[in-house]
């Protein structure tokens, strides 16, 4: 899970993640990637990587990527009536518009704000 998400995610419901509904509980996250949730029986013990982090410690622990990929994409927030445009294009548009998308999920803006990132690697 990518820190810079969390971090996105903690200042959009402060009250949901505690500690980080404080400026010293998010430079906490952002200085460690530790979370700890303050409340009893909550979501607790994670650790959140930066993206340039993940490919040198799945290689530590041998592996070899092979690609990384965000589970959202830029067009994640897309409406119904927004992809309808697109569809309306015809197959072979709305194809190329979806193959842009798979093109650019490895883009590492768009991993750091994706709630998670898929590691696809082989052991060497």
């Amino acid at each position: 899970m990518p820190r810079t998400s969390f971090f996105s995610k903690s200042l959009a419901h402060p009250t949901s993640w505690k500690p980080n509904d404080t400026a010293a509980g998010l430079e906490r996250l952002l200085t460690t990637g530790a979370f700890d949730h303050a409340d009893e029986g909550r979501f607790t013990g994670a650790y959140y990587f930066e993206v340039g982090e993940i490919e040198p410690f799945m290689e530590s622990c041998g592996f070899e990527c092979v690609k990384m990929v965000a589970s959202s994409s830029v067009a994640g927030a897309m409406t119904a009536q927004q992809w309808e445009h697109w569809r309306q294009r015809g197959d072979e548009e709305f194809k190329s518009v979806m193959e842009h998308l798979i093109e650019v999920s490895d883009d590492p803006h768009i991993l750091g704000m994706s709630p998670h990132v898929l590691y696809v690697g082989k052991k060497k």
